[in-house]
């Protein structure tokens, strides 16, 4: 176990599934300096998987990656798929999150979504309604950019307010942020 992270360092994951320190030697990262080390911190018994070229492989492949428990891994995919984002991807990604169990990689996909423009009403009204705490907030932060000129689709205007007597306290209070720009009599000024 690490005990002691000195201030000026930095951990992260690495892409064969291992945590790398860097040991700036320094507090301050915008400081000019030099010395400092990179730190591969490992179990014993884990033999590091080699450096996969996620460069070469198809959308659907990539789709397969996000949530995998290695994060860079899962992070790399979802950036790939950013990049492409053709239609043919959108569709598999929109497809992908209907079918999706797992949170994080609900998260990610409707991220992708959104950061294309392609996050529709029917998939907000799925994703405001999931059994997922953290889905149910992420959808609410992303409804507010279908919020256009003071409008919020009907459907969704009604999703929100059932939402807004959810049992998470973060819910409730990213509704009233996202509320916030909507012009409606249900909506309280």
């Amino acid at each position: 176990a690490v005990r002691y992270i000195y201030p000026g360092s930095q951990p992260t994951s690495a892409p064969d599934g291992t945590l790398c320190l860097a040991d700036l030697a320094r507090e301050d990262l915008h400081e000019p300096g030099e010395g400092g080390r990179i730190w591969r911190i490992l179990p014993a018994s884990m033999k590091p998987s080699k450096t996969p070229n996620l460069n070469t492989l198809s959308s659907a492949a990539l789709l397969e990656l996000l949530g995998t428990a290695n994060a860079w891994v899962s992070e790399t995919a979802s950036r790939l798929l950013f990049e492409r984002a053709d239609q043919e991807t959108l569709l598999a990604i929109t497809k992908k999150l209907q079918w999706s169990w797992n949170p994080s990689t609900k998260l990610q996909l409707l991220h992708l979504l959104a950061a294309n423009d392609a996050l529709n009403r029917e998939i907000l009204l799925r994703a405001l309604q999931d059994d997922d705490a953290s889905v149910r907030e992420n959808a609410a932060k992303l409804a507010a950019g279908v919020i256009h000129d003071g409008t919020l689709p009907q459907p969704l205007l009604q999703q929100f307010l059932v939402t807004a007597r959810d049992a998470s306290p973060q819910i409730r209070f990213q509704l009233a942020l996202s509320l916030a720009g909507v012009n409606h009599p249900s909506v309280p000024d």
